[in-house]
């Protein structure tokens, strides 16, 4: 396990070095003037990122990401190790100890390769990675403490602490806070319904409530992206989605929940042929996986108020409704000999991930150190030509060339005081 452990630490570490500067790289090259990072520069960015532009918490991270030198190569693998520690600890409802554990631990390792949506997209960029791969193990981690049984009463200490928590959480993404204060405080009835204390989850629901609305309310809200948000609200693009807009969001929802719905399916099968009795099981895993549609439907249907969509949004619900199938195998199926597929299928999935994204992104990395170069070399007043990347679209496992993008193209001639940048034409490439 420590091995397997190690192989997705360096496959991660090398994809991230190798990542080109493309995409929202621009941006923060721009918004920061291209000044090497100080400890004062760091927080007039974020200060100008919340009252201007992204004020999620993971737009300081992105800063960071960019300007410090090893930060996404060490903080990147952290974060997907442990969005994975936080998958395998919801579902078990305990931290893996057991050899039994770590091999579960093994199959969420491998198996979240095709199980979160375009993960590596949206991990192999530094951007994305800060504002949702980072956030989603934040996010998942604070649902810990609910999930893990504790022997003692929280004291007002750990309320407070917990509510603290919630308000870093809230703040993480506009699309997940809704849900989360709903399910707090329908736990939080439950507890109290059940003669327990439902102390914790209303001191996280009123963290989650101050961060959402301090993310919701944040001037920077009305400039986010191009000014979109003030162009149309949020009423105003519920009611253009509409029904059929909505049904769009959720069908998205459940094709990228495709893969998951699929193991659940195998392992009920599988579990029924070998233990026939599985039906006078406990009903706490299924009421998980239950637990993690709704909030995947629920984060869908808030999508509708958003002037941007996308596979990223959905990485958190798809990580709890992974934790409710990593649940289902603990309770389901007890032979070992079982389990063995499902960990070698996982690792199958780490070698396909490794053998995808390692030479592309050595690939990649080379061309993009090369443009740059280029770029650097022309003198300003005049026009650049680019060589497209061996992959311009976007893929599963790549963003792709940004400059096939127009409008980065001229932020980039802005950038070089260039007159004009341009990118040869090419055939079209077969997707990687």
């Amino acid at each position: 396990m420590a091995a397997y452990v190690v192989a997705t630490i360096v496959h991660i570490v090398f994809v991230v070095a190798h990542e080109p500067f493309s995409f929202d790289a621009w941006n923060v090259a721009v918004d920061t003037d291209a000044k090497p990072i100080t400890i004062g520069r760091f927080f007039d960015y974020w200060q100008y990122e919340y009252a201007h532009s992204n004020p999620r918490l993971g737009q300081p991270l992105t800063y960071l990401a960019y300007k410090v030198s090893g930060f996404a190569e060490v903080m990147t693998p952290v974060a997907f190790i442990a969005l994975t520690l936080a998958i395998v600890t919801l579902g078990l409802g305990r931290f893996p100890r057991r050899n039994r554990d770590l091999a579960l631990w093994a199959i969420v390792l491998g198996c979240c390769w095709f199980v979160l949506p375009q993960i590596g997209r949206n991990m192999f960029c530094r951007s994305y990675a800060t504002n949702y791969i980072y956030t989603a193990a934040i996010q998942l981690w604070f649902l810990v403490p609910l999930r893990v049984p504790r022997t003692d009463a929280p004291t007002k200490q750990d309320l407070v602490s917990y509510g603290m928590a919630g308000a870093l959480t809230g703040i993480c993404n506009e699309h997940t806070g809704p849900t989360l204060i709903a399910f707090l405080l329908g736990y939080a009835w439950w507890l109290r319904r059940s003669n327990q204390s439902p102390w914790q989850p209303l001191a996280g629901a009123i963290g989650v409530a101050i961060g959402f609305c301090a993310l919701l309310f944040a001037p920077g809200q009305d400039e986010r992206y191009g000014g979109l948000a003030q162009k149309r609200g949020p009423v105003e693009l519920i009611l253009d989605r509409g029904v059929s807009g909505a049904f769009d969001i959720v069908r998205d929802y459940a094709i990228y929940a495709a893969p998951v719905l699929g193991l659940i399916v195998i392992t009920y099968v599988l579990a029924a042929r070998t233990q026939p009795r599985m039906n006078d099981g406990p009903r706490r895993i299924p009421a998980l996986i239950a637990i993690a549609l709704a909030a995947g439907v629920l984060i869908a249907l808030t999508l509708c108020a958003s002037p941007k969509l996308g596979s990223r949004f959905f990485i958190v619900p798809l990580a709890l409704l992974f934790a409710g199938f990593i649940g289902l195998v603990d309770e389901v199926i007890t032979s070992p000999r079982m389990l063995a597929p499902v960990i070698a299928l996982a690792v199958a999935a780490s070698a396909y991930a490794a053998a995808k994204t390692v030479p592309l992104f050595h690939t990649v990395g080379a061309q993009g150190e090369a443009r740059m170069a280029a770029l650097e070399a022309t003198k300003p007043g005049t026009s650049f030509v680019a060589t497209p990347w061996a992959q311009v679209d976007e893929s599963w496992w790549f963003i792709g060339d940004d400059f096939r993008d127009a409008k980065k193209r001229e932020l980039v001639a802005r950038y070089f005081a260039l007159t004009k940048v341009t990118m040869k034409r090419t055939k079209k490439r077969r997707q990687h």
